[in-house]
C-alpha cells in the first residue's frame, strides 16, 4: 500500500467516524441538556417582593465588593448573594416586635440575574442622581464665593 492510498483511507475513516460522531449527537437531541430549573411560588413571591422593594424610593440599597446585595425598609431587610453551586441565596428576615422570622431562599440563577439586574440598574440611577445633585450644590457654592469676592473687589477699586 503506498502512502497516497494509505492517507487517503485514513481520510476517509476519520470522515465516516464525524458523520457517525454527529448523527449520535443529534439522536441524543435534547435529552442530555439538564432540565431548566424550576421556582416554588413562595421562591417567586419572594423574588417579587424583592423587585418591589428596589423600585421604592425610601428603601435603602448597598452593595459590596463580594457581591452581596442588600435591600433594607422599615421592618424588612432582604440580603442576596451567591450561593456554592451557581444559585443564590436570598435572605429574608423580617424583625418587628410582634414577630422575628428569618427565611433563606435558593433562588436559580436564571431568576437570580433578572433581580440582580434589577437592583444594579436602581443603585445606578440613584447614584447618578446622587451625583448630580452634588454637582449642583458645589456649583452653587462656587457661584456664591465667586459673586461674593467679584463685590469685595469692585468695592476695593471704588475706594
Amino acid at each position: 500500500m503506498t502512502k497516497k492510498t494509505y492517507i487517503k483511507k485514513m481520510k476517509y475513516k476519520y470522515f465516516r467516524f464525524l458523520i457517525h460522531w454527529r448523527n449520535w449527537r443529534r439522536s441524543l437531541g435534547d435529552r442530555v441538556m439538564s432540565e431548566p430549573s424550576k421556582i416554588t411560588p413562595y421562591e417567586e413571591k419572594a423574588i417579587r417582593l424583592w423587585k418591589i422593594l428596589v423600585k421604592d424610593e425610601e428603601t435603602k440599597l448597598s452593595y459590596n465588593s463580594l457581591g452581596v446585595r442588600q435591600v433594607e425598609k422599615e421592618n424588612i431587610f432582604m440580603i442576596l448573594q451567591n450561593g456554592y453551586n451557581s444559585d443564590f441565596i436570598l435572605t429574608l428576615m423580617d424583625v418587628t416586635s410582634n414577630r422575628r422570622n428569618l427565611y433563606e431562599l435558593r433562588i436559580p440563577i436564571r431568576f437570580a440575574e433578572i433581580a440582580t439586574d434589577n437592583f444594579d440598574y436602581e443603585l445606578e440611577k440613584r447614584m447618578k442622581r446622587a451625583e448630580n445633585n452634588k454637582r449642583i450644590i458645589i456649583e452653587t457654592d462656587i457661584d456664591k464665593l465667586l459673586e461674593q469676592q467679584e463685590k469685595s473687589m469692585i468695592e476695593k477699586l471704588k475706594k
